[in-house]
């Protein structure tokens, strides 16, 4: 009787901790799911956080833009002030614009721009009238943010709010800003000149406007 009273409480001890190994488990397997969960859900919150940035940043909206290129591989130096070759090419709007970017992406020698070498970029048109003229060397720190590389420059600038100096010697912090938006929605045909300011061989990859068209109006954007 005895004996078989010590195997009763025996199995009795065995089976609370049968039953406490249990109730650790199902708490700690909880504890692995819930940080699991934590983790999915930081993962997925930085991926749309990641997507929102995305949609967010001009650098990568200008590509949900109407896209207009207005010149590409275009090399010339700069030597004693003097400029080897000046691109100009006509612009000509239909509708109207309600935003958009200026492109630009170039290198010299294959490389990118150092402080010694800028592009200069500059919009030539009417407004009632007046002659008026928009733009010089375009100022790399003004940009919008664009990615970094060894090979070549990017440059994006609201086409409202073009960041300009107007010789290559001011300082960066003598900034103009030129509207061109308002000078492209003027209806009068435009032109555009640019040239690469280095004494090496600039090369302008491309130069492009990206372009969006007023709340239900037809536009376009033609470069000859």
């Amino acid at each position: 009787m005895s004996d078989k009273n010590n195997i009763t409480k025996e199995q009795i001890w065995f089976g609370i901790f049968l039953i406490v190994l249990f109730i650790a488990g199902y708490f700690l397997s909880n504890l692995v799911l819930d940080r699991i969960n934590q983790q999915n859900n930081i993962e997925d919150l930085t991926k749309k956080i990641d997507a929102i940035e995305k949609n967010v940043s001009p650098y990568s909206a200008k590509d949900n833009l109407n896209k207009v290129v207005v010149i590409q591989d275009f090399k010339n130096s700069t030597i004693n002030n003097k400029e080897t070759n000046i691109f100009t090419k006509k612009i000509t709007v239909i509708g109207d614009l309600s935003k958009g970017y200026l492109y630009v992406k170039a290198n010299v020698d294959d490389e990118s721009l150092t402080e010694y070498d800028g592009i200069y970029m500059k919009l030539l048109s009417q407004i009632n009238g007046e002659y008026q003229e928009l733009g010089g060397h375009l100022i790399k720190e003004q940009t919008l943010e664009t990615p970094k590389s060894t090979d070549y420059a990017e440059y994006l600038y609201d086409l409202s709010d073009i960041k300009y100096k107007k010789t290559f010697l001011t300082t960066n912090t003598e900034v103009t800003s030129g509207n061109w938006l308002d000078l492209l929605n003027s209806k009068d045909v435009a032109s555009i000149l640019g040239f690469n300011s280095t004494a090496r061989t600039g090369n302008l990859i491309e130069v492009s406007l990206y372009y969006d068209c007023a709340e239900k109006n037809q536009c376009s954007v033609e470069i000859k």
